[in-house]
């Protein structure tokens, strides 16, 4: 109890270090500085059709880590996809029907 009221005192004196309360946050409306976008990666081929919708984050305060994240997420899908289309090709050679359906 005694600790509680430690941390109450000792946090109060230093308004300067505190960090914004959700009751802070509703007040103002739960504004953000960061704002996802939905980015919509399509392949259409005979073989494959694949529409992926990946998560973008813009605003970020890190501007570097805001386009290191983001084109993570473009490669694993770019990766993901090359994946698919190599496994459609060796299909095909190895006699299998493999269509997008349509």
């Amino acid at each position: 109890m005694f600790v509680l009221v430690l941390a109450v005192i000792l946090g109060g004196a230093c308004p300067g270090v505190r960090a914004e309360t959700l009751w802070d946050r509703m007040g103002k409306g739960f504004p953000n500085r960061e704002q996802v976008y939905e980015y919509v990666y399509e392949l259409r081929s005979p073989q494959l059709q694949i529409d992926v919708a990946l998560p973008q984050i813009i605003g970020a305060a890190d501007a570097a880590w805001q386009g290191r994240f983001n084109q993570k997420l473009l490669d694993f899908a770019e990766q993901f996809t090359a994946e698919l289309r190599e496994i459609a090709h060796q299909s095909e050679q190895a006699g299998f029907e493999f269509h997008a359906p349509l």
